[in-house]
């Protein structure tokens, strides 16, 4: 048992389940160019149709304008040091910070099983 009362950070989008969080990353890996077959297998579904019809949500305009401002923000300047060992681990940094800002858009409710 905790000997400290739980406080959430504020700072960070709330949790909107794991059907949620499955849902973004799919939409995500879509909006990259990933096959459908592909997201079909990361998500470990038996038909690529569920993974189509329930996983894959193509994003609105002005949700890729803002995502794109928000990735050029995150961009390593030149003459900073880079963390990342090589541009796929910066990358895939992105995509995990876009994951989790588009699956905390996706919301909560009845629908969200895994």
């Amino acid at each position: 048992m905790a000997d400290h009362e739980y406080e959430r950070n504020d700072s960070l989008p709330p949790w909107g389940g794991f059907h949620a969080a499955r849902r973004g990353l799919a939409s995500n890996l879509y909006s990259l160019g990933v096959p459908d077959i592909v997201i079909q297998n990361i998500l470990r579904h038996s038909d690529v149709s569920v993974t189509q019809r329930c996983y894959i949500k193509p994003l609105a305009e002005s949700t890729k304008t803002a995502m794109s401002k928000l990735e050029n923000g995150t961009q390593v300047a030149p003459n900073q040091e880079v963390e990342a060992k090589n541009i796929d681990e910066a990358q895939a940094y992105r995509v995990v910070l876009f994951f989790v800002v588009v699956s905390s858009q996706s919301g909560s409710g009845a629908d969200d099983r895994t």
